[in-house]
């Protein structure tokens, strides 16, 4: 058995990971240490059930320590792409949890804004074929559709995008830096599917690359998801007084040392 014939799922991946592991074992040593102060800190959130930013954040905390953990299972065996696809939902995250933080009103309106997806989604189901409508019990949804547009209109409910929340955030920057970036990663984009091939002085495709990914700077990706998930934690540790912020604030700046050092040739 190989990789040529399992893939990512083949036995030899754990040689990919060692290498990847001890090239990086810096960087991987402190995105960890980022991960537990986070799972440290889960199970200690008091938080209160009517309190619907604290619900939120939350929740959201959760999402950011699963994309986190994730990246870094996907750094670590050079699956690149996939791995841009995992921070970019962490940041879409970390956006949307430091602004509901920061406003509670921003909370009232992110669950509000349910209604606008519930109303998309129905519509679509309207478009399926009969065959499909039918297996589901063919249901009618004309009076759920209008009880939720009316709903709708009296909240006067509006569909925020992401960048809306990375505005409301703070962070513009790094939507329109590294989300923009990994946004080519999730769509497939020509330039994302580039790195697929080795082409020679004239441009002619000479090889198919698939596997293990040792090419790409691995080390700003863990940069990114490290980063990212301070962030979050600087946020849920102000929400719930955990006092972790100067923790968080350390790992941060250990990131950033350890990146520009191996960078400088230091």
């Amino acid at each position: 058995m190989s990789i040529d014939e399992n893939g990512f799922l083949d036995a030899d991946a754990a040689t990919c990971i060692q290498k990847h592991r001890q090239d990086h074992k810096d960087l991987f040593a402190v995105c960890e240490e980022i991960n537990r102060l986070g799972q440290t800190h889960l199970h200690k959130l008091a938080i209160h059930n009517e309190d619907v930013q604290e619900i939120l954040v939350a929740l959201l905390f959760i999402r950011a320590l699963g994309a986190h953990q994730t990246s870094i299972l996907l750094v670590e065996r050079g699956l690149v792409a996939e791995a841009r696809i995992i921070l970019r939902t962490h940041l879409e995250v970390l956006f949307k949890l430091r602004a509901i933080s920061n406003d509670r009103e921003i909370a009232k309106a992110y669950v509000y804004e349910d209604d606008i997806f519930r109303k998309k989604f129905l519509n679509k189901f309207k478009l399926l074929s009969d065959d499909v409508k039918q297996a589901q019990g063919s249901p009618q949804l004309d009076d759920l559709l209008k009880a939720i547009k009316e709903n709708i209109d009296t909240k006067e409910i509006v569909e925020r995008q992401t960048q809306w929340y990375a505005q409301k955030a703070g962070l513009s920057d790094y939507y329109n830096a590294a989300y923009s970036l990994f946004s080519g990663a999730v769509h497939a984009n020509v330039r994302e599917l580039q790195e697929l091939v080795r082409v020679d002085e004239q441009g002619k495709i000479q090889e198919i690359l698939y596997g293990p990914d040792t090419a790409t700077a691995l080390d700003k990706l863990l940069l990114t998801g490290g980063e990212t998930q301070c962030l979050v934690l600087e946020d849920v540790s102000r929400t719930f007084s955990l006092k972790i912020e100067s923790q968080s604030t350390e790992l941060h700046s250990q990131l950033k040392r350890l990146f520009e050092a191996k960078h400088s040739g230091a």
